[in-house]
C-alpha cells in the first residue's frame, strides 16, 4: 500500500512543476 503522504508528495511535485513552467512562460514574455 502506497502512504498517503508518498501520493501528497507526488501531486506536489507536479504542481511545483506546473509553476516553474507558468514562471518561465512568464519570464519569457514579460509584460
Amino acid at each position: 500500500a502506497i502512504p498517503p503522504l508518498h501520493g501528497a508528495l507526488l501531486k506536489n511535485e507536479q504542481d511545483v512543476m506546473m509553476f516553474e513552467r507558468l514562471a518561465f512562460m512568464a519570464r519569457r514574455n514579460p509584460g
